[in-house]
């Protein structure tokens, strides 16, 4: 992390660890977030595809367009 002493300034080698540490700690956060709406999706289309069986079909299109917006 940043050091929060004023009186020292931190040098560039950590200035850069601190770049890195937070770089990969986003990287692990997107991620995260990746496979958590990738799974969403896949209960989303689960959900489509019985919705769409129960009313006969591939072929069945809402009445609304954009309905749930």
């Amino acid at each position: 992390m940043f050091n929060l002493n004023p009186l020292r300034k931190p040098s560039l080698a950590q200035i850069n660890e601190d770049l890195l540490y937070q770089a990969e700690r986003d990287r692990i956060n997107a991620a995260f977030n990746l496979e958590h709406f990738q799974s969403e999706i896949a209960k989303l289309d689960q959900r489509i595809a019985w919705l769409k069986k129960e009313l006969g079909g591939e072929n069945v299109t809402p009445i609304r367009k954009g309905a749930g917006r």
